[in-house]
């Protein structure tokens, strides 16, 4: 009976070790897509995450919030719109709390 007592306690601790040592610390960018020359919002615009699955939609105002490990600072975001070019922004470029793209 004692040996099963400690298993149930050592396997919790051994997970919760596991689970701490996985967590990553994240960032999140916010922004805005507009079109250059109008200024106005453009709905549902895709952001991403160059080589990477993070990816996330612009809402119906153009407004958006893209979070991945702080691994990939020095990595490019991808902002897409049908009929529009592709723009590539270095994710240093959202310093700030809202920035336009």
């Amino acid at each position: 009976m004692n040996h099963y007592l400690k298993i149930f306690i050592i396997i919790p601790i051994i997970l919760l070790f596991c689970k701490i040592s996985s967590a990553q610390n994240y960032r999140t960018i916010y922004g805005n897509v507009v079109d250059a020359n109008t200024g106005l919002p453009l709905p549902y615009a895709s952001v991403s995450l160059k080589n990477s699955s993070f990816s996330n939609v612009s809402n119906s105002e153009g407004e958006f919030s893209l979070s991945f490990p702080q691994v990939h600072l020095a990595d490019t975001i991808i902002v897409s719109y049908m009929g529009y070019r592709k723009k590539f922004l270095p994710v240093s470029y959202f310093s700030s709390k809202k920035n336009l793209v």
